[in-house]
């Protein structure tokens, strides 16, 4: 009988399958599983979501139904997005083939017919303007989209959305019914009338709202249920935005006559010389509209002259609790350009009751005001907008009291030992269109932050030993002070009855020039100097296969003794590998956990640390790297240990794609695994073996070389590998991501 997984939230490889692994023999390259020729769709994000897909798509799903998609076998991309008065100020989205489904206010009555709604994404694409709320100055401009409205892109492709402008801005022609659909619209952007047209087809109805004329074969499908319950059509299309209008579209290897309409939601498309049942489609617009949205998402891009500066002054009570004064100096570094009215905090310990309390707030000097936007995120309200280049002064006081439950939030008083993961209140990036502001992540871990400037002192009424993010710069027994400049998180472990590396030379060690500090409890000193030995030899092992380890000192510790099963996991923070207290004691074997799991924490040094993600969105993109790379590492010091080690590591997942974020409806900790950590294992050895060794490894280099010190985001890491290898990797990406 093993131990429950250890593998939550970040860390980990599973307890149970790691002390199952014994030696055996390696193999030259990991087994290759037999993957889905596509990867599965994303997970639902709410059951209400579900339902609307599932009334009008589940039997297409089920091949019960001889019609084409309204939506999509399933949602591909999952997140929030800036919506402004909504009640926290975003909302919630699912991206589909033919569309997307938001849910706008989760505390709305689930009964309602809009608590799901469609977005607006044709007319977005066509007038190049991302909505970000209600009121009329909720936009964003981007260029209209250069897509396609049908067909294939490339050569010969149809006429764009941002072409098809022209049509949108004329007048609405009034009521024409029974005429005849004559009008077409080539790739330069000129109008013409037919005088033969490609197929019979008039005019069948008139929508008076949008003085626009829709399209016989439309109407019909529309009256047919194509779109959903004929007397609720515009629910699913939205009203109408053109006339129809034909195209020459290329199709694959064809040029083909295309009758298009576009609608505010979708956009409807016939095509003459297809089959009687899949004439009439809805167009991608889902797809076309991410491509659009998310190939530039004008990050909030800071320097070292612009990120972020934290000055930090915690007192710690005996009850070890927290009254902290944090002063935030914030550069207004929007790509946008635009004016800052409130600056909004990450503050993830006011998901836990009574555990944050606001005890004040200044902005430029004065007294402000703050607001939760939602239930972890802070806005600090400005005295006078904040021009873009310009810099504001912020303080907020705050009590901290850590829940009991102990892990990487909590206090242990059984050991006295408190454990501060994600306990800072940071600034949320600005990007997109608003603030990237996030719920709780259940499954994951909670960052998103750019980097920024920390300098945190600790202070208390009796001796303390601290230990965490940053170069000790004071380490008294009541007042230790920590500088971490360019890091994206700080966290920190506290006791009376630590071990103080700083007396105790056998709690350090040197890696390549990094010190490596131990902070464990006295029982645990020999353990914890033989897991010190494995941190120090995994980043001497990194730092030379994909890049120098970024900072002077990496810390080791004890965090607060899980009092529930979810919490029982070990976890990494910049410069910081913590390891729950009743597993301290147990020292680094080969071919267990207690080795594998600290080569996955220190391995997010590398990922996460120095090249960063937003890991409620992309976890992936960290998660999966690490994972691997621990298991390269195994391929390197101990191949007699590979093939189980990768057995381990890797495997299906479990009906989710590796491009699945927090938010995509995993109903458990292990189903997340699956996905992220086992089949994103699975994913880059297929890309290694598809590269080749030599080419891989270069390529990672060059991608962590290039994004160190930044946020990156999946098609920079899948276009540094597609530059590097000598064939198309598409394939293997549409396999495991359902979005990229």
């Amino acid at each position: 009988m093993t131990p429950r997984s250890v593998r939550a939230a970040c860390a980990l490889l599973c307890v149970a399958t790691f002390l199952s692994l014994v030696p055996g023999g390696g193999l030259p390259a990991p087994p290759v599983q037999a993957a889905p020729l596509a990867a599965p769709a994303d997970g639902f994000a709410d059951p209400a979501i579900r339902a609307v897909w599932a009334r009008a798509d589940a039997a297409v799903a089920a091949g019960q139904a001889n019609r084409s998609w309204l939506w999509g076998p399933g949602p591909f991309y999952t997140t929030y997005e800036a919506a402004n008065g909504t009640p926290t100020g975003v909302h919630l989205v699912q991206y589909f083939d033919k569309g997307r489904l938001e849910v706008n206010d989760p505390g709305a009555s689930r009964n309602s017919p809009w608590f799901v709604t469609g977005g607006l994404l044709v007319r977005e694409m066509v007038q190049g303007r991302i909505s970000t709320g209600a009121e009329a100055g909720d936009w964003e401009a981007r260029p209209p989209a250069p897509i396609p409205v049908a067909g294939d892109p490339g050569a010969d492709a149809a006429p764009s959305y941002a072409t098809a402008r022209a049509l949108v801005d004329a007048p609405p022609p009034g009521n024409r019914t029974g005429a005849r659909a004559a009008l077409a619209l080539n790739a330069a952007g000129s109008v013409s009338s037919l005088t033969k047209l490609p197929a019979p087809v008039t005019l069948g109805a008139y929508e008076p709202q949008s003085r626009h004329n829709v399209a016989d074969v439309f109407w019909r499908y529309i009256q047919a249920g194509g779109a959903g319950p004929a007397a609720n059509w515009v629910y699913t299309l939205g009203l109408p935005l053109t006339e129809p209008f034909w195209v020459r579209a290329r199709v694959g290897t064809a040029t083909r006559d295309v009758l298009v309409q576009l609608f505010e939601r979708r956009s409807l498309t016939y095509t003459p010389g297809n089959a009687a049942a899949w004439q009439v489609e809805m167009g991608n617009v889902g797809r076309q509209y991410y491509d659009w949205r998310y190939a530039d998402l004008h990050p909030d891009t800071k320097t070292a002259t612009t990120r972020t500066r934290y000055t930090v002054q915690a007192h710690v009570g005996d009850d070890r609790g927290l009254d902290v004064v944090e002063s935030i100096h914030y550069v207004n570094t929007t790509a946008a350009r635009v004016l800052l009215h409130e600056v909004v905090l990450r503050v993830v310990y006011h998901h836990w009751r009574n555990a944050f309390t606001v005890q004040g707030a200044q902005a430029a000097g004065q007294g402000t005001t703050t607001r939760w936007r939602d239930e972890v995120n802070l806005a600090i309200a400005l005295p006078a907008p904040l021009a873009p280049g310009a810099a504001v002064d912020l303080e907020l006081r705050f009590g901290l009291h850590p829940p009991s439950f102990g892990g990487r939030h909590g206090y242990d008083a059984a050991n006295d030992l408190l454990t501060l993961g994600d306990w800072l209140p940071s600034v949320v990036p600005y990007e997109n269109g608003g603030w990237d502001q996030f719920p709780y992540g259940e499954h994951g871990d909670q960052g998103i932050n750019d980097v920024a400037d920390y300098r945190v002192t600790f202070t208390s009424d009796r001796a303390i030993v601290v230990g965490g993010t940053g170069t000790t710069t004071a380490h008294e027994s009541r007042r230790w002070v920590f500088d971490a400049p360019g890091v994206r998180d700080v966290a920190y472990t506290i006791s009376p009855h630590l071990l103080n590396p700083f007396a105790d030379g056998a709690m350090t060690r040197n890696a390549g020039g990094v010190q490596v500090l131990g902070y464990f409890l006295p029982g645990h000193r020999a353990a914890g100097g033989a897991l010190l030995d494995t941190v120090a030899a995994a980043i001497r092992w990194y730092s030379a296969h994909i890049g120098p380890y970024p900072y002077r000192v990496f810390t080791v510790g004890e965090m607060a003794l899980p009092r529930a099963a979810e919490w029982d996991y070990a976890q990494e923070y910049p410069m910081v590998y913590l390891i729950p207290t009743q597993r301290a004691g147990t020292a680094p074997t080969p071919g267990a956990w207690t080795w594998y799991t600290p080569l996955h924490e220190t391995a997010h040094a590398w990922f996460y640390g120095a090249v960063g993600n937003n890991q409620l969105i992309d976890p992936w993109l960290d998660e999966a790297l690490a994972n691997f790379a621990s298991a390269e590492y195994v391929r390197s010091q101990r191949p007699d240990l590979y093939a189980a080690a990768f057995r381990a590591m890797s495997g299906p997942g479990g009906g989710w794609p590796v491009s699945a974020s927090l938010y995509s409806g995993f109903p458990s900790d292990d189903a997340y695994f699956h996905a992220v950590y086992d089949q994103g294992t699975q994913f880059l050895a297929e890309v290694r073996a598809a590269i080749g060794a030599d080419r891989f490894w270069a390529a990672w280099r060059d991608y962590y070389a290039h994004y160190t010190g930044a946020r990156a985001r999946p098609r920079d890491l899948l276009t540094t590998w597609q530059r590097y290898s000598p064939t198309d990797l598409t394939p293997i990406f549409n396999r495991y991501l359902a979005a990229w």
